[in-house]
């Protein structure tokens, strides 16, 4: 008995109950003989709280079983259980998701002719880009999460890690196997939309309708006088869900926009947890699953019980490892200008296995013969290829001065308060090394310190 055919008697033993998308993924790789602890590093939960998740479980299914299930027996128990009772496999279990295998594109050992054809950094890559490296579990933990029943996930990195290309990687599939798909970009919204509850909460309204094809019926269903969240809510519940006979994949991408405007975003995070948790009462919102897109920093003061970005599925998105870094090197055309594996290296010390970073490099390099040596020279100036992404964090700095002195403490070597760390790894500058907090990557090192050496520097 393989963990698929274990998890379809779960399903009925547990009926008409289902498992948590969560749950699910605690079932199986326990049954693959995974401790708590790797599991908790797959899926992105803390170890603490997948215990209990576990200790849950293992407490439901003692109850149906009738007997003790624990971690360590579940196998033997289930396995006596089959032989006692023999249940049909197949009759009653809640569909799965088809079976999509996220695996590396074939053929791309040899890439001569594709440098040209590389699109310039600074967008996601589409759904059929040669560039994309996938980045497991992340793909698949995304596709399967979009199944379960008013799930909520949560894709969360630094800026320009490939959180928009992963949506776009995904989406295409969940469609294919017949759930609807709306994507809302908040890069789009006007700031006066943005900024006023009412028109935010009926551009979404809008928004969700023309992507499913449904007539605007807001005039209908919106009640100005019980105020814009209820009207959101009611339109999406008796409207546009009732309306829908598949499910509906929600997914709002850089949700971090939305932080910026503070009274608005106090009013709609609280009404997306909200949504999330009404399929617990309400059946038709199980048809709703929300995907949030957004970077490391969230700095909004807001109850835990009313935020949306402490429940569902977290999806981090680290650097590429050592095996990706050449995996797009090559698809990049790297190896076929003479460049080496320890010219890669040389790269990598200074923007490690930072995507987008990666891709400028290889870019520059390929489609416009620059020479190495010249890009790593200019690297951490003004004059290299990395300027602009280096103006931002300089103006992020300027704006916020107890991070910029943050930053300062950190190149004396001197130790910093927590938050402020928190804040400087949130933006992807630094990260946590035993009790301290470093400068993240060569490139940030070098030009913060050329930067920050005079007191009476200027912005650049």
């Amino acid at each position: 008995m393989d963990a698929q055919e274990a998890l379809a008697i779960i399903h009925q033993l547990v009926a008409p109950k289902r498992l948590s998308y969560l749950e699910e993924t605690l079932f199986v790789q326990t049954w693959q003989g995974k401790l708590y602890r790797e599991i908790a590093l797959d899926v992105g939960y803390e170890l603490s709280y997948l215990r209990d998740v576990g200790a849950k479980l293992w407490d439901a299914l003692s109850e149906v079983l009738g007997t003790t299930v624990t971690k360590k027996n579940i196998q033997i128990v289930l396995r006596q259980h089959v032989q006692r009772g023999k249940p049909e496999l197949g009759l009653g279990n809640p569909p799965l998701p088809p079976r999509v295998a996220f695996d590396r594109m074939a053929g791309l050992s040899s890439t001569t002719a594709l440098p040209q054809s590389i699109q310039f950094p600074g967008r996601a890559l589409d759904a059929e880009s040669l560039l994309y490296v996938i980045r497991p579990p992340a793909e698949t933990l995304l596709y399967e999460s979009m199944f379960q029943p008013s799930s909520l996930t949560r894709i969360q990195a630094t800026r320009q890690m490939g959180k928009t290309s992963l949506i776009n990687r995904v989406l295409p599939k969940v469609a294919e196997a017949g759930i609807q798909t709306v994507y809302l970009n908040l890069r789009q919204v006007d700031q006066a939309t943005m900024a006023d509850l009412n028109l935010f909460l009926r551009w979404i309204c809008w928004n969700v309708g023309e992507q499913l094809g449904l007539a605007n019926q807001m005039d209908t269903y919106w009640m100005p006088q019980v105020g814009a969240k209820i009207s959101c809510t009611n339109y999406f519940e008796r409207y546009l869900l009732s309306q829908s006979a598949k499910p509906i994949v929600l997914v709002f991408d850089d949700m971090t926009r939305l932080l910026g405007y503070t009274k608005v975003a106090q009013d709609v995070l609280p009404m997306l947890r909200t949504w999330h948790e009404e399929a617990m009462v309400s059946p038709i919102w199980q048809n709703l699953r929300l995907v949030l897109v957004h970077s490391m920093e969230i700095d909004l003061p807001l109850p835990v019980s009313q935020s949306p970005f402490n429940v569902g599925l977290a999806i981090n998105l680290a650097d590429f490892s050592t095996d990706q870094v050449e995996q797009v090197a090559s698809r990049s055309g790297w190896f076929d200008l003479g460049l080496t594996r320890e010219d890669l290296s040389e790269l990598s010390h200074w923007i490690e296995g930072h995507p987008y970073l990666l891709q400028l490099a290889f870019h520059w390099l390929t489609v416009r013969q620059l020479p190495l040596a010249q890009l790593l020279a200019e690297a951490a100036s003004l004059n290299g290829i990395y300027a602009q992404h280096l103006r931002y964090y300089w103006l992020v700095l300027q704006q916020e001065p107890q991070i910029r002195s943050g930053l300062e403490q950190l190149l004396r070597g001197d130790k910093i308060d927590a938050l402020v760390g928190e804040r400087l790894e949130g933006l992807g500058l630094v990260r946590r090394q035993g009790d301290r907090w470093v400068i993240w990557r060569r490139l940030y090192q070098k030009y913060f310190e050329a930067q920050l050496r005079s007191p009476q520097e200027s912005m650049p």
